[in-house]
């Protein structure tokens, strides 16, 4: 019988008989100390902060703002999201969850947080009502109510909820029990051409065809109805366990998704599937490079949570003008080295792999990531991807900016605080102080640190 892939929560200072609903557990992202030390007991918000020395190696790395989790195991920074301008001020907001904070209930609660990108402040934060897991996925949603302002998505153990970004109220929401509804969620556009952008629901462990098998669904925006709904195959295949949007690349003139299945395959390494956003259809099916048993580019590499949490749509990269796609595998062993990760990049166009980016060590935890958009104006869009147990500090970690072009390294930003394993979650906020350049936001153990586009 194939495995489900679970992880209990010690590191969280929780039992392995951890909250479950329907006997199944609950599974951690990333095995990382989220009672670390060394981690702050209070938010900064430190716009002026420019000194690089506190948190990073690079001379040149300015910290624009930090900020932590109000509980030191509330797993503050487990996800962040670009939400666009939300406020009408010309900057770009974001969200950041602690699927982990506690209230009175005998399980992980959750609250999120949305950030002012000019000045840090909290524009919106939620405590779980009484759900479990709340904020365990985030990602813009898009204009769901044709107000003009982009709205947010918040998955949970058990439901999805899409937030106004005018007013945060809440605009549609989903429940399923004993599926992981809402292990994760994207913001997709309009698929059905009602004038309102929809939403994809990844629920990891429905059972429709066979026991957690998986099922990915795609609602309505404007009234919360069903489109279509995927399933997985086989016994544990785990499908939903990432979804990511992706520009129309079958040209039918509606855009599409990638979706993760990390159990999939005949060794269980894990796949990753472009769908058509009109209907579910696959488009390309992704496997990882280095499946079990094979040696790929004169190393040994065995895939290791391909298609969890990491996929993502990343523009063009290749300058073929079609989008193109990234997959992350962050517990990719290397020579039987567990946990050191890689990264896939593929085309759009035709589902072919187009690079692997690679750990400098063993161990890194490299993979997690999100396209940049194009930092060095040369016509192709660029990765950020972060390596959140990085070696050469202690589990400081690491993030690494690539060129889309030639697949060269632009820039790093290296932690130097031990155990703050920043990379859990990587992405680019767009130009937040006004200098013409992209910033970066990189989520760690408890804390988040904004990093400016421009190197000094």
């Amino acid at each position: 019988m194939r495995t489900k892939h679970l992880l209990c929560l010690t590191t969280l200072l929780l039992s392995c008989n951890a909250y479950s609903e329907n006997s199944v557990t609950i599974p951690h992202k990333h095995q990382i100390d989220l009672n670390s030390e060394t981690l702050f007991n209070s938010r900064i918000s430190s716009k002026a902060m420019t000194m690089s020395s506190e948190f990073f190696e690079e001379p040149g790395v300015n910290v624009l703002n930090t900020f932590t989790g109000e509980q030191p195991t509330d797993g503050f920074g487990w996800v962040a999201e670009n939400l666009g301008d939300i406020n009408n001020d010309g900057v770009n907001d974001f969200i950041v969850t602690a699927p982990f904070f506690a209230t009175n209930v005998p399980f992980p609660a959750g609250k999120f947080y949305v950030y002012s990108g000019l000045d840090g402040s909290v524009l919106n934060s939620v405590t779980s009502p009484g759900i479990p897991l709340w904020g365990y996925s985030a990602k813009d949603a898009g204009d769901v109510n044709g107000d003009g302002v982009g709205d947010y998505v918040i998955g949970s153990f058990s439901s999805v909820t899409v937030f106004s970004g005018a007013t945060h109220g809440i605009l549609q929401q989903w429940f399923k029990a004993g599926e992981f509804f809402g292990s994760s969620v994207t913001g997709i556009g309009d698929i059905n051409n009602d004038g309102f952008d929809d939403i994809i629901v990844g629920a990891k462990y429905a059972s429709k065809r066979a026991n957690t098998s998986g099922s990915v669904y795609a609602y309505s925006g404007k009234d919360g109805s069903l489109l279509w709904r995927r399933n997985g195959r086989r016994e544990g295949d785990e499908l939903g366990t990432a979804t990511g949007r992706i520009a129309d690349i079958n040209y039918d003139g509606l855009p599409d998704v990638v979706v993760g299945a990390r159990g999939a395959g005949k060794n269980e390494e894990g796949r990753a599937y472009v769908l058509s956003g009109r209907n579910g259809r696959i488009i390309h099916r992704l496997k990882p490079v280095g499946e079990p048993g094979l040696v790929t580019d004169g190393a040994g590499v065995t895939a290791g949570t391909f298609g969890q949490f990491h996929a993502f749509g990343v523009g063009d990269v290749n300058g073929d003008h079609v989008a193109d796609i990234y997959v992350g595998d962050y517990n990719a062993s290397q020579d039987g080295v567990a946990g050191t990760g890689r990264g896939f990049l593929y085309s759009g166009k035709n589902g072919k792999r187009l690079h692997i980016f690679t750990a400098e060590n063993p161990g890194d935890g490299f993979g997690p990531a999100r396209g940049a958009g194009d930092v060095n104006g040369d016509g192709h869009n660029d990765l950020f991807i972060a390596a959140y147990t990085y070696t050469g500090g202690t589990n400081a970690g690491k993030g690494y900016v690539y060129s889309g072009a030639d697949n060269s390294l632009l820039r790093t930003m290296t932690g130097t605080v031990s155990g703050q394993f920043l990379g859990v979650d990587a992405l680019t906020l767009g130009d937040l102080n006004g200098d013409g350049l992209t910033d970066y936001l990189l989520t760690g153990s408890g804390v988040i640190h904004i990093v400016s586009g421009a190197e000094e």
